[in-house]
């Protein structure tokens, strides 16, 4: 496999109402030009460079996040994508990436 740069598991308390809202605004609006968007299990947002996952936590009341990219840039691109998008809907809530 090549190589890549990516996160662990980030975990963001975040309480019921929240992890709808985002997730359902994210799923209604989706506008991730030139992504592939998997919705099965949260949200993964996948380019040619990287991709990131949002995804509500049906364990515990969090959201769960992950990124990868071939290298820091494409991966700080990714999460900043994501971030934008997430902030569009949930504009208080901090973002640990």
């Amino acid at each position: 496999l090549p190589p890549s740069v990516s996160t662990p598991e980030i975990i963001l308390a975040a309480d019921a109402k929240i992890r709808r809202r985002l997730m359902r605004s994210l799923a209604a609006n989706a506008n991730f030009p030139g992504a592939r968007i998997t919705t099965l299990d949260g949200m993964r947002i996948d380019y040619s460079d990287g991709w990131g996952l949002v995804r509500s936590s049906s364990s515990e009341e969090a959201l769960t996040f992950r990124f990868e990219g071939n290298d820091e840039t494409s991966l700080a691109r990714v999460q900043g994508v994501i971030r934008k998008a997430i902030l569009e809907y949930v504009p208080d809530l901090a973002l640990p990436f």
